[in-house]
């Protein structure tokens, strides 16, 4: 079977930065590498090795591909290996004298501000401390989950920190001290994640929403929940209400995995659910969902926006990434019919029309489907991944007006796509499997230290190649002087004097002596300088050997010639 050459990552790939968090406790950095400009004669080499490989094996081609992507990206591990200190959650921040500061939350409870630009960690602090059971291992929750982190978010007008377990502890820290400000119990457990609104101006109240497993989405101010008198449960500001039962007059299950803040007035809501919907909710239409509408047959994990569009992107747990559009919630009806043997989206409101419009297929036969219309239709969905994608970032390169999709999951594969396009942008393999990913415009600074310290190891490498090359003439030549020179041993001295008469008498005839042809294969010049330092190496030993094997045969003769 004829290897295929990979095809080469979209150019807009390379003015981005990828950060990756994964089950290791490392912190990754994703560079994709300029494919348009000329390769050295290194990389061609190993680009043409890697794609002359043939192999039906998998493990063949997986090994194969792995050394093609590295060809095209480039990868910077920060941080030490420990599994206590696994990522569980990361967010992109900045301030005045770093450009790009990454929040990370570990699974041991602690927090690192790292730098964007050469991993170094501005700041450490423990936010909480996991609790332990009887038998000294983490204490799980009503979803076998131990405590963890559901919310990060850096205010740079302030320098604050504000956290959120699945507890409902919501806690402030100075960043610059460290120092924990405020600590609060919403009063709500199980929760999947929280997310802070976007400050209008720096003096701006702090507003956050919640949801989880049974727990409805709520929008909380911060101020009114401190001034909660002791002993009285807080109240959020809002709280949504549930669907209406489905067609059995059932009630419809409540679990909120991820939301997301709508840009506008920062009044609408965007939520996955654990029961594949997504919903729109309008803190000032009222209670219950604007648009609802139900994508495939698995749970959805995360969510994330387009940037200056309408429009969200959603993950499930086999491997999808799917592109919606939730920007115009004018009553739309439930589809009638849908081929079989297919999964379908379907829009569903308050209000609940009879259906008059037909599904439209997307893609294949296998792909979702989506009520006909420019409204909540399901636009794409990206390929690829084999596994649940446990996070999913959206960015616009610079520069270009592509927008970027990138998801991350159990295949340990950083997998691109831009909007408009089906077929993957890009991707590179980091061999370990990651839990989160933050998305940056690239720095000069970043790839810039670290092609510094390339060339001072392979400077350094060279250095110590030197050395061993004189190391070799040094150690020739002491091995040449020890066994040119008088031997000291008792024994060879007097089985030279008694046997010094035969060996006269072998010189007389024409013959030569032991002695002296020991001498000249030992005094053999080295190869030149300009050789290789494996032929001085080869040559040392061959003397070497040649030069003991000559006098252990001459001792004997003596101790013969004794007897």
């Amino acid at each position: 079977m004829k290897s295929q050459q990979r095809k080469e990552h979209s150019p807009a790939l390379c003015n981005l930065r990828f950060y990756t968090g994964d089950e290791l406790g490392q912190v990754k950095c994703v560079k994709f590498c300029d494919t348009t400009s000329k390769k050295s004669d290194t990389d061609a080499r190993n680009h043409k090795r890697a794609r002359l490989e043939e192999d039906s094996a998998s493990d063949a081609k997986q090994k194969k591909t792995v050394e093609e992507d590295a060809q095209h990206c480039k990868v910077l591990s920060w941080g030490r290996i420990d599994r206590e200190r696994e990522v569980t959650m990361m967010t992109l921040s900045k301030s005045a004298a770093h450009p790009t500061i990454i929040v990370v939350g570990r699974k041991s409870g602690e927090v690192d501000i790292v730098s964007g630009t050469d991993g170094a960690v501005l700041a450490n602090f423990r936010v909480f401390t996991p609790a332990k059971d009887k038998n000294g291992r983490p204490a799980m929750n009503r979803m076998n989950e131990p405590e963890h982190f559901v919310g990060l978010h850096h205010s740079t007008s302030t320098n604050e920190l504000i956290t959120c377990t699945d507890t409902g502890f919501l806690r402030v820290h100075d960043c610059a001290t460290t120092t924990e400000k405020v600590c609060v119990n919403v009063g709500q457990d199980q929760l999947s994640r929280m997310r802070v609104k976007p400050q209008a101006a720096p003096d701006a109240g702090i507003v956050f929403a919640t949801g989880g497993k049974d727990r409805e989405l709520c929008v909380w101010d911060l101020d009114a929940v401190l001034k909660t008198e002791s002993g009285k449960k807080a109240e959020p500001r809002w709280k949504a209400k549930n669907v209406r039962n489905d067609v059995l007059d059932l009630r419809v299950p409540v679990w909120n995995t991820d939301m997301a803040w709508m840009e506008g007035d920062g009044e609408k809501i965007v939520v996955c659910t654990g029961i594949h919907f997504v919903r729109v909710y309008d803190l000032k239409a009222g209670k219950r969902p604007t648009l609802n509408i139900e994508i495939g047959e698995h749970p959805l994990k995360c969510i994330a926006l387009v940037p200056g569009t309408q429009e969200v992107v959603v993950t499930d747990t086999t491997g999808l990434i799917i592109q919606v559009d939730v920007g115009n919630t004018s009553k739309i009806g439930i589809p009638s019919t849908h081929p079989k043997g297919t999964n379908r989206s379907m829009i569903d409101h308050a209000d609940n029309p009879s259906a008059t419009t037909k599904p439209r297929a997307v893609g294949t036969d296998t792909s979702l489907y989506a009520v006909a219309g420019p409204h909540g239709a399901v636009r794409a969905t990206f390929r690829g991944s084999a596994g649940a994608v446990r996070c999913v970032a959206v960015a616009r390169a610079p520069h270009t007006s592509s927008v970027i999709v990138t998801g991350v999951g159990l295949d340990r594969f950083v997998r691109c796509f831009e909007v408009g396009k089906k077929k993957e942008a890009g991707r590179c393999y980091v061999k370990t499997r990651m839990n989160w990913v933050v998305v940056a415009e690239e720095e000069e600074g970043v790839m810039k230290e670290e092609e510094k310290r390339r060339k001072e190891r392979e400077e350094g490498r060279d250095e110590e190649d030197e050395d061993g090359e004189d190391g070799v003439d040094l150690w020739a030549e002491l091995d040449r002087k020890e066994w040119g020179g008088d031997e000291e041993d008792g024994d060879s001295s007097e089985s030279e004097d008694d046997g010094g008469e035969e060996d006269k008498k072998v010189v007389e005839e024409g013959g030569v002596s032991d002695d002296e042809s020991e001498k000249e294969e030992i005094e053999k010049p080295l190869p030149k300088k300009g050789g290789s330092q494996s032929m001085k190496k080869v040559d040392s030993k061959k003397s070497l050997k040649s030069a003991s094997s000559t006098s252990a045969k001459n001792a004997a003769k003596k101790r013969k010639a004794r007897k």
